[in-house]
């Protein structure tokens, strides 16, 4: 708050709540406020003392904590504005006056004299980011520009983030599930897309199906840290006027009171255990056009269209999973709940494997590290116990910015490289294609999600113009979606665009084994059980390949070559 200037600009103000406006003092304090227009009164005219007549309106702004405030009279111009935003139910920034009514005699009340108005739709904006905070987020951005090789592949921020949240919520073993860990890069990935203007919704949509433990609520607490905005749905009590608006009368009108789809414009929409929804055909329904066009479409008195560039967010169960019953694996649609046209829509469908012997792991590791005193040693978390800051808000700030910084994605030298790598899809199914629409349909949504997550990869090097690497790293995550369509279409042939061989071997045997020794049958036992992360070969190719990256210590006992073991330190 500060007092009124001749002329008033945004980026002079830090956020006010509407609570903080209803106890100011009233004269020339200026305020900003991040709101919606929950309600816009009909005009009415009122003799004034010299008998002439005067348009009277208000209306009433509500703030993200449900607090709501009424302006003073309203301009034509901005009734006419208001109006417009009410329909499309988009949040707002507001700049006013706080002015003072007496309602009864000795009762008065606050109100806002409106100065001017913008969007509230920019991720910044959304995150009611304060100067002070925007300070910190370029300070710890500039820092970690000058650690990144100059001209190389630049995933500090992606490795940042990957660090921080597996210190917040206690996960151990991400590098020894290579599924869970592409899972975990897609759900950060779904952070910084979006923003395009390419004529979809262009934020990420992922789908994660697994049993118990297999970690679907980890990546839901990882989507929640950094996505600018998220709103979750209980599976039970999901209806369509929960998560998309409520029709409400007002002075002989509908208006339309958005609600959880709507609200995380630009941010993530969640729901977990999606098995569990007693509406699905509905709620798949509305996810259906939001996922396509980043529209929620109110149908019926009120006929409103609201703004909803939101990504998706599910995990689930199959149900031969839940019954024990191995026959219903047969038919993956029934077995998931998921039709095909709702599968073509999302960017990313993980399969999570249940393995007992990670799990164990992961059990160990955590009973090891219980109970001590967490000091943070992500670049992020040590950050944020130096200044004072929330980890999670911190993350969400630093996508925001991110996201704004680079918004425009200039992916004109890379677009051969997509072009080839998709050819290879093309070239293996081409029959398939010609003759089956069940994979036709898919062709032009997967060339979306391919654009998509070039687009959050390259936000996440800091860069404006698109590189290989971000092409290569956005078909190895979609090569996950590829594998799930081959349960649908047995006969598609996905191309390996994960890193196989040797080279990709040799990596993750380093973040399994490190340098310690080991026995190659549990090793071949291990890389199987993890559904042969390096390409799919056979017993004898995977003992080739250690006999290669590693040298016999003794009977039975193997450790990755000295030479091979100081290359890999250096890139770890």
């Amino acid at each position: 708050m500060a007092k009124k200037s001749k002329k008033l600009k945004f980026g002079d103000f830090d956020y006010s709540s509407i609570d903080d406006v209803a106890n100011e003092e009233a004269g020339e304090v200026v305020v900003k406020v991040w709101c919606r227009v929950k309600d816009l009164k009909k005009p009415e005219m009122e003799m004034q003392s010299d008998g002439k007549f005067k348009s009277v309106s208000d209306a009433t702004l509500m703030d993200s904590d449900g607090d709501t405030v009424k302006t003073t009279n309203l301009s034509k111009k901005w009734r006419k504005r208001l109006k417009r935003i009410l329909k499309k139910g988009e949040p707002i920034e507001v700049l006013g006056t706080v002015e003072r009514e007496e309602i009864k005699k000795n009762r008065f009340v606050n109100k806002i004299g409106i100065e001017r108005i913008r969007s509230g739709a920019t991720p910044t904006r959304i995150m009611q980011a304060s100067k002070e905070e925007l300070k910190h987020v370029e300070k710890f951005l500039q820092k970690l520009m000058k650690q990144a090789p100059k001209g190389g592949d630049r995933w500090d921020l992606l490795d940042a983030h990957k660090q921080a949240i597996a210190e917040r919520h206690g996960i151990v073993g991400l590098n020894k599930d290579a599924a869970f860990e592409d899972s975990f890069e897609s759900v950060i990935a779904q952070g910084y897309s979006g923003d395009m203007d390419d004529g979809y919704n262009s934020r990420i949509h992922n789908c994660f199906i697994g049993s118990s433990a297999s970690g679907k609520k980890l990546l839901w607490e990882a989507a929640q840290d950094v996505n600018i905005a998220s709103e979750e749905s209980q599976p039970d009590r999901t209806s369509e006027a929960g998560i998309t608006g409520t029709m409400i009368r007002s002075e002989n009108r509908w208006e339309v009171e958005p609600k959880k789809i709507p609200r995380a414009n630009k941010g993530v929409f969640g729901i977990q255990d999606f098995d569990k929804c007693k509406n699905k055909s509905t709620i798949l329904s509305i996810f259906g056009s939001v996922m396509e066009s980043g529209k929620c479409i109110i149908s019926g008195a009120a006929n409103t269209t609201l703004q909803a560039e939101t990504g998706i967010h599910i995990d689930l169960n199959r149900q031969s999973d839940l019954f024990l019953k191995e026959s219903l694996r047969k038919n993956t649609v029934e077995d998931t709940g998921l039709p095909t046209y709702i599968v073509s829509r999302f960017d990313n469908v993980v399969e999570l494997k249940e393995n007992a012997k990670l799990q164990g792991e992961r059990g160990e590791d955590l009973l090891k590290n219980s109970g001590r005193k967490r000091i943070p040693s992500s670049a992020i978390g040590s950050y944020c116990e130096k200044h004072g800051l929330d980890t999670q808000r911190f993350q969400r700030l630093i996508t925001a910015v991110v996201r704004e910084q680079f918004r425009e994605i200039d992916m004109r030298k890379v677009r051969s490289h997509m072009a080839m790598k998709w050819h290879d899809l093309y070239k293996k199914n081409k029959k398939q294609i010609e003759e089956v629409n069940a994979i036709a349909k898919y062709q032009m949504r997967l060339v979306h999600s391919v654009e998509k997550f070039v687009a959050a990869m390259t936000r996440i090097q800091l860069r404006e113009v698109a590189n290989k690497a971000a092409v290569d790293k956005a078909y190895h995550l979609i090569s996950r979606k590829l594998d799930f369509l081959r349960k649908l279409h047995p006969y598609l042939k996905v191309p390996r665009y994960r890193e196989s061989g040797v080279d990709a071997f040799k990596k993750w045997l380093y973040k399994v084994v490190g340098k310690g020794s080991f026995e190659p049958a549990k090793i071949v036992e291990r890389y199987v059980s993890e559904g042969y992360p390096c390409g799919h070969v056979g017993e004898r190719t995977i003992l080739n390949w250690i006999k290669k990256v590693a040298d016999k210590v003794q009977q039975k006992k193997w450790r990755i070559k000295k030479e091979l073991l100081k290359e890999l330190r250096k890139k770890d």
